[in-house]
Order: structure tokens, then C-alpha cells, then sequence
């Protein structure tokens, strides 16, 4: 374990500080009292005669208002050299969207089929999206306006999120037939809320990072995808955000709440990173085997699909009724 250091915020996060050496602290209380989701951490420096480098961590809720307007206020609070950001390069377009994407089914099978793209990703961004359709603010504008308060203060940005690419390739691979046929009919339902259903969820969403809450959901029919989608990207975050503190003093982090008790949690921890990156083995079974899984698994999620999209019909031709 390296020495490093983890100290709460206020409120509920006090309860989950890290002692390091008998080391505790809070928060400053004018850092404080932007949020009750503010832990301090800190890296200590080669040479000990320096102060350690410190990282403030903003846990949020992907759709809430309070939690864009808490990372704008954090970061112009503190002035950090560096603002860390839970996005990877091919979510970084997410800084500049102006309206939610809404595909229909058929754009998602189309993309599928066409372009090869993971089932299950697409199902997943379509849910997503139908979800944040509904909502007051996108999701992600946390990360909006903390990457805008960076720009004014010439801050350096970093986007500390492992790759989504190989987080949809390790995820899928670590799911049997069954998972996947259940994970896509999951996601499914989950797009198709009806009205008051939806506005129940958004409620609850408000104070909670919703993208957590989703995985949990159904990492209880599908396990591998809490460590995939959750455990493994704490990890790979914590990673980036020693790392960023060994080259900037003061670091403001922007994370989903549910990432912050991992991120503590492993703060100390060694942590494999190029384990974190491996992409899972790809079988090579004979012709025979190879098609047959495909068709196996080509019908079971088309099946689904279709089973989902009558479901949905029939609702819709009942309300009208």
C-alpha cells in the first residue's frame, strides 16, 4: 500500500473516511459547504519536506441540477491546477452536446447489423436516452459546467475514465447466454417506462448518481456487471487520480457518487492498471461451433427484441382504448 491519504467531506460521506497513518481530517468548511459529496484526498510528494498534493472529489448525480451547479461552484472554489473527469475519449463529445440523441429500435438494430456495433451497448445508450428524453437537465452536465469553470481558470483537463470500448468488450464477455438474453430484456423495460412509472424513477434519480443505480439494478440477475461496470472502473480511477495529483497540486475530480466509496475505498491500494485494459481472449472453436453459437445467440437477442417491441405495441394500442 502507498501512502497516500483519504479524508471526508460533511454529511453522509463522513461516516466512510480512510484512516492512513492516523491520519484524519474534513473538508475546509468554505469546500464544504458547496456539497455534503466533497471528500479530500491526498499524495504525498518524493520529497517530504513539500505539502501533499490534494484531490477534491465531487461525487454527483448524473441528472441533477444541484450537482452542475455544485461543479461549478467547487472548481472556482478551489482553483485547482487540474480537473479530473469521469469520461474517456469517446464520451468526450458529451462536453459539447447540446440536446439527448434519441434512436428508435430500429436505429438500434440497424447499427447492429450494419455496423457490428455491441447489442447491449446499444440497448444500454437506448434506455439511457429515454430516460434523459424526460429529464429537466442532459445527463452529464455536471461534467459540462466543471469542464467550463476549468476553461475560465485555464485549468488542465483530464478525462479519467477507462476506455468505454473496453469496458463494453470486458463486460460482455464476462456474461453467459442466459445473462446476456436477460440483460437486454431488462434493458428493454427499462426504456418502456409508462408516464407516472418514469416520473417516480426521475424523482429518485435526482439524488442519486443514476447510472449506478441502473447497473445495480440489474447486477442483480447479472453479477459480472458490477465488477466490470463498477468495481474495475473505480480502480482505473483511482489510477488516474494519483496520477494526476503526482503532476498538479490541487486536483478537483468529478465523478457519480457511486464511484466515490471504490475510489476511497482503493485510494491506498497498488493497483494493476494493464489488467484493467486487457480485452478478454476471443475463442476459436471449429466452423460448426462457431456458427451455431452465433445463430443461438443471433435468435435469442432478436427474440427478445421483438417480444419487447410487441409488449410495448400492445400497451400503447391498450391506452388508447
Amino acid at each position: 500500500r502507498t501512502q497516500l491519504h483519504a479524508m471526508a467531506g460533511s454529511g453522509a460521506l463522513q461516516s466512510h473516511a480512510i484512516e492512513e497513518d492516523g491520519v484524519i481530517d474534513c473538508v475546509p468548511p468554505e469546500i464544504s459547504s458547496i456539497s455534503d459529496h466533497i471528500s479530500l484526498l491526498t499524495v504525498p510528494k518524493a520529497d517530504p519536506t513539500q505539502p501533499s498534493s490534494k484531490v477534491y472529489l465531487l461525487g454527483t448525480a448524473h441528472v441533477s441540477k444541484k450537482s452542475a451547479i455544485e461543479a461549478y461552484e467547487l472548481v472556482h472554489k478551489v482553483k485547482p491546477d487540474c480537473v479530473v473527469l469521469e469520461l474517456c475519449k469517446a464520451r468526450v463529445q458529451m462536453l459539447t452536446m447540446q440536446e439527448v440523441q434519441q434512436a428508435s429500435l430500429s436505429d438500434i438494430l440497424k447499427q447492429w447489423v450494419h455496423h457490428k456495433r455491441p447489442l447491449w451497448g446499444l440497448m444500454y445508450s437506448w434506455a439511457v436516452s429515454q430516460v434523459a428524453s424526460k429529464l429537466e437537465v442532459m445527463p452529464g452536465e455536471e461534467f459540462r459546467t466543471a469542464y467550463k469553470a476549468a476553461k475560465e481558470l485555464d485549468a488542465a483537463v483530464v478525462l479519467g475514465d477507462r476506455p468505454v470500448q473496453i469496458t463494453l468488450t470486458r463486460t460482455w464477455a464476462a456474461l453467459d447466454v442466459r445473462q446476456k438474453v436477460h440483460l437486454l430484456w431488462d434493458m428493454l423495460q427499462m426504456g418502456c417506462f409508462d408516464d407516472d412509472k418514469l416520473a417516480e424513477t426521475i424523482e429518485q434519480l435526482k439524488d442519486s448518481d443514476m447510472l449506478t443505480k441502473m447497473i445495480e439494478e440489474l447486477s442483480e440477475e447479472c453479477p459480472p456487471l458490477r465488477t466490470t461496470l463498477i468495481t474495475e472502473r473505480d480502480l482505473y480511477l483511482t489510477h488516474t487520480l494519483r496520477n494526476a495529483a503526482m503532476k498538479f497540486e490541487t486536483v478537483v475530480a468529478v465523478v457519480g457518487a457511486g464511484h466515490c466509496p471504490g475510489i476511497r475505498e482503493h485510494w491506498a491500494d497498488d493497483i494493476d492498471v494493464e489488467r484493467l485494459l486487457e480485452l478478454p481472449p476471443q475463442p476459436q472453436p471449429s466452423l460448426l461451433k462457431e456458427v451455431l453459437y452465433e445463430w443461438r445467440w443471433n435468435i435469442a437477442a432478436s427474440a427478445t427484441i421483438i417480444v419487447g417491441s410487441s409488449v410495448v405495441l400492445v400497451a400503447a394500442l391498450s391506452r388508447r382504448r
